[in-house]
């Protein structure tokens, strides 16, 4: 979890998991479960996937930039 020798680029390229829900009122809100708090929403499935990977670049930005811990996806296997 720490970002000791790590890039930024390193996190950017890790593939996160993404968990996909559409709400009562239809809108779409993405998520990667590993990063709290990051999320995004959209009116389409596309929409809110495109605005999560934007989330997901200042989500790391920040962390990075300040120091704080950025965790890595879980290797789980289904």
């Amino acid at each position: 979890m720490t970002t000791m020798n790590k890039t930024f680029e390193h996190y950017l390229a890790l593939s996160y998991p993404c968990e996909l829900v559409r709400d009562e009122e239809g809108i779409f809100v993405a998520s990667h479960p590993d990063l709290p708090g990051c999320l995004a929403q959209g009116e389409s499935a596309n929409e809110a996937v495109a605005n999560l990977d934007e989330a997901r670049h200042t989500w790391i930005s920040y962390r990075f930039e300040n120091g704080l811990p950025i965790p890595e996806p879980v290797d789980e296997k289904y």
